[in-house]
């Protein structure tokens, strides 16, 4: 008979900021007990205005919109989710991430001449 493992989740820590929101979140196993950080981060050229739901208890948060598509129309969506295990980072580092999402990498081109 197979062993069955349960998991357990809490949502430890939530901060919501504009443009992304993020959780701390403990799964447990039996052994060892480890703690995950989710950070949501949703581009601003998504529709607006955004909600984010981030409030529940069962590890369920994230970002909100009402739209109306078209018959033919599509809708392309820019999000970014990042998963990292340990603490919760400092908001300067979660907005750092979310800056690094929307700005992209920054390139300085130098001569040689």
């Amino acid at each position: 008979m197979r062993s069955k493992t349960k998991l357990v989740a809490a949502i430890l820590a939530v901060a919501v900021m504009s443009g992304w929101s993020a959780a701390q979140v403990s799964a447990r196993k039996i052994e060892p007990a480890r703690r995950y950080n989710v950070q949501h981060m949703n581009h601003p050229g998504n529709p607006q205005p955004t909600l984010y739901s981030a409030y529940r208890d069962y590890g369920r948060f994230g970002a909100f919109f009402k739209k109306k598509i078209a018959s033919g129309e599509t809708l392309a969506l820019h999000y970014r989710i990042l998963v990292v295990e340990g603490n919760m980072p400092d908001r300067r580092e979660l907005a750092g991430n979310y800056s690094a999402f929307v700005d992209g990498p920054k390139v300085e081109v130098v001569s040689s001449k």
